[in-house]
């Protein structure tokens, strides 16, 4: 089906010469149901398989879901933001909820950021620093004392009392 088009290159094809805008954009999904409450007005554009997964996106109580679901209950359901090149610049991994950015594997904590810099969590209190992860760590202890290490080694310590060692523990 061809809207605006008289050669569609896909089973619906939507074509525009004007500029598009904010309010409208090229398609609209538009809910006109006047009942109150939560979920009455919610809308979203959904896009599944033949074997049920589920990628969507969602506006609902004036917010915005993008997600994955897999309705057969097989797979993760990993949600990948990608820009140029199509190459994943964000990553949700859909069975712990952790996120990478520049990485599609953030098994350190539940945020991992990787560049040139990084600054990475390690779900146990630490805070890792450096290019690969290693150049540093801020980390506190199940006695709550707070570490500073480098290369593997304690350089300086804080303990609940703030008391500071520097090159003792």
């Amino acid at each position: 089906v061809g809207i605006g088009t008289a050669s569609p290159d896909t089973k619906t094809h939507i074509s525009h010469t004007t500029r598009i805008n904010d309010a409208y954009g090229l398609l609209l999904v538009q809910n006109t149901n006047t009942t109150s409450g939560n979920s009455a007005t919610n809308s979203g554009i959904n896009v599944k398989n033949y074997h049920g997964t589920s990628q969507f996106m969602q506006w609902e109580d004036n917010g915005l879901r993008i997600g994955s679901r897999i309705t057969t209950n097989s797979g993760l359901g990993n949600v990948y933001f990608t820009g140029g090149s199509d190459s994943v610049k964000m990553f949700i991994n859909g069975s712990n909820g952790n996120v990478g950015i520049g990485t599609t594997s953030p098994t350190l904590g539940k945020l991992v950021v990787k560049d040139d810099y990084i600054v990475q969590t390690d779900g146990t209190r630490n805070v890792y620093f450096g290019s690969d992860g290693t150049g540093g760590l801020i980390g506190t202890t199940t006695n709550h004392y707070t570490r500073f290490i480098t290369n593997n080694t304690e350089r300086m310590r804080i303990d609940t009392s703030g008391n500071v060692g520097i090159g003792t523990t």
